[in-house]
């Protein structure tokens, strides 16, 4: 069972990496100092993240 789970892991295409916009969020949701400017300035950035946002919105 474990060689056959090893196989599809390693046989799977790597997984795209996390967009930038991902990463800076992270790292700002973890700051204690973070103000609501900062998230709104890092959105910003991305169309795609910001135009979610609206629909949900």
């Amino acid at each position: 069972m474990c060689k056959k789970i090893l196989e599809l892991i390693l046989g799977r295409p790597e997984l795209p990496p996390l967009p930038e916009v991902f990463l800076g969020l992270q790292k700002l949701m973890n700051n204690p100092d973070c103000e609501v400017e900062d998230v709104c300035r890092l959105l910003k950035t991305d169309p795609v993240l910001s135009g979610c946002i609206i629909t949900i919105s």
